[in-house]
């Protein structure tokens, strides 16, 4: 999610610790600085997108990692309000650090909220990553405080009912999908769409193809944009995920396609990553290079781009 949908959720978190709201409160500090605190990962970014994205909503979003942030946020508070107790300034701090990973386990991309004892991203796919309803409930339930109290209550409501309402309609298009394509199918994904809160991207597996499309919620109007053929079975894409390109594929995203053609030196294989479909085009992709013995003698990888190229692996392991 974006800073500022972040900041916000801070802010309604520590509105329930029923201190006033101002921006010299130590608990609102220690929760908004809390609340923004894990994508401070940022700094991957130093070594490029490809380490950007592998360590992204990693460590940095574990309860482990909360937990560390609030500890020296905390610390760092007590510098200029000694008068603050330390175990109430870390509670607030760490539960607004906390709604930071709950609200991006709610997008597509998840967070390894579970790091160190469970490595894999946790998401429930239900908000997109800037949701303006979201942030004008938010909001009104901030600015709600200066009039009453009872606008935290009446704001946090209002945002789980929100929730619960989008859950819902991930769940309706489900049954529209399973219905339209019924026995036919292995897996379903749906999945909010990255350019509107009202559109949603599907996926749908089944025995030999994957079908991927958009559906818009109020005239619940079902759109084919791609048609993959599976390839799961062929030697080459075997191979292809099994090798350190695919490996580091697999761990970046658990919704993808591989598929390969033949070349004069062997085979090209793609990966394609079908979380985020924008303008038609997956934002992510990596190429491998194969030769005849089925070895990756070339990986790439493709952020954000298909003209953007990073190198992963070739055969001499360099």
């Amino acid at each position: 999610m974006d800073p500022i949908t972040h900041t916000l959720a801070g802010a309604v978190v520590a509105s329930f610790s029923g201190r006033e709201l101002s921006i010299s409160e130590p608990i609102y500090l220690g929760a908004m600085l809390g609340s923004v605190a894990p994508d401070l990962d940022i700094v991957f970014q130093l070594k490029g997108d490809m380490c950007y994205l592998k360590y992204h909503r990693g460590f940095s979003h574990s309860i482990f990692g909360l937990g560390i942030f609030a500890f020296l946020i905390t610390g760092l508070l007590l510098l200029f309000y000694p008068q603050a107790e330390f175990s109430t300034l870390f509670l607030w701090t760490f539960v607004g650090g906390l709604s930071h990973t709950v609200l991006d386990v709610l997008n597509s991309y998840g967070a390894k909220a579970l790091w160190p004892f469970n490595n894999k991203k946790l998401n429930i796919g239900i908000l997109t990553i800037f949701d303006p309803v979201l942030v004008l409930i938010m909001l009104s339930t901030i600015v709600g405080r200066f009039y009453s109290h009872l606008s935290t209550w009446f704001g946090t409501s209002a945002l789980i009912m929100y929730l619960v309402f989008r859950y819902l309609i991930a769940i309706k298009i489900r049954k529209i999908l399973i219905n339209r394509y019924g026995d036919k199918i292995i897996k379903v994904n749906v999945l909010p769409s990255m350019v509107s809160i009202w559109n949603w991207h599907f996926l749908v597996e089944c025995n030999n193809k994957l079908i991927v499309g958009e559906m818009k919620f109020f005239s619940w109007k079902l759109k084919v944009k791609k048609i993959f053929r599976k390839q799961r079975n062929h030697p080459v894409v075997k191979a292809a995920l099994d090798s350190r390109l695919g490996k580091m594929f697999k761990e970046f995203t658990p919704i993808f396609h591989v598929f390969c053609k033949r070349k004069k030196y062997g085979h090209e294989v793609k990966f394609v990553d079908l979380r985020y479909l924008f303008k038609d085009e997956f934002i992510h992709s990596a190429t491998g290079f194969f030769n005849k013995q089925q070895q990756l003698i070339k990986g790439l990888f493709h952020p954000y781009s298909q003209q953007k190229n990073i190198k992963v692996v070739d055969f001499s392991g360099s």
